[in-house]
C-alpha cells in the first residue's frame, strides 16, 4: 500500500512539473526559439499570468501546417493587448522533412489595464472556426 501512494505522489509530482510554464513547454529545447521568445514570459494554457503593463508575453503552440491545420486566434478585449512578432521555428531533426510538426510562437506587448483572454483555435483556413479540432485558452491580466 505504501509503495502505491509513493508511486502516485510521484506521478502527481511529474504531471504538475511538465505544466509548469517554460520557454518552451514540455519541448526539445531550440536555442532559436529561445532568443526569439527573449524576456518575454510565456504563457501556459489555463493558467492565470500577470504582466505588467508595457511588458511582453509569448504564447507556445505546436502545429502541423502539412496537413492543413493552423492556429487563429482572438483577444478579447481587443485593445488590452497586440501582436508584435510571430515566428515558427521546425523540430525536425533534418532540413525540410515533411509532416514534422513546429513550434509557432506569438509576441505580444501589453498595452492597456485590464482582464485579456486569448483564445486560441485549431483548424484548417478553408473551414469555418466552428470545426476546430483543438481549443486553448490564455488569460492574462494587465497590471500597472
Amino acid at each position: 500500500m505504501r509503495y502505491v501512494s509513493f508511486a502516485a505522489i510521484a506521478a502527481l509530482c511529474l504531471a504538475l512539473s511538465c505544466a509548469a510554464p517554460a520557454a518552451s513547454p514540455g519541448q526539445p529545447a531550440n536555442a532559436e526559439m529561445e532568443a526569439f521568445i527573449g524576456n518575454a514570459i510565456v504563457l501556459s494554457p489555463d493558467v492565470p499570468a500577470t504582466v505588467m503593463l508595457g511588458g511582453e508575453f509569448a504564447i507556445v503552440l505546436k502545429e502541423n501546417p502539412s496537413a492543413g491545420y493552423q492556429w487563429s486566434y482572438s483577444i478579447m478585449p481587443a485593445e488590452l493587448a497586440r501582436e508584435t512578432a510571430k515566428e515558427s521555428f521546425s523540430t525536425a531533426t533534418k532540413p525540410m522533412m515533411v509532416g514534422a510538426p513546429v513550434f509557432t510562437v506569438w509576441k505580444f506587448r501589453a498595452d492597456a489595464g485590464g482582464e485579456a483572454v486569448f483564445t486560441y483555435l485549431y483548424y484548417r483556413p478553408w473551414e469555418k472556426p466552428e470545426t476546430a479540432v483543438e481549443r486553448k485558452v490564455f488569460k492574462v491580466t494587465i497590471v500597472r
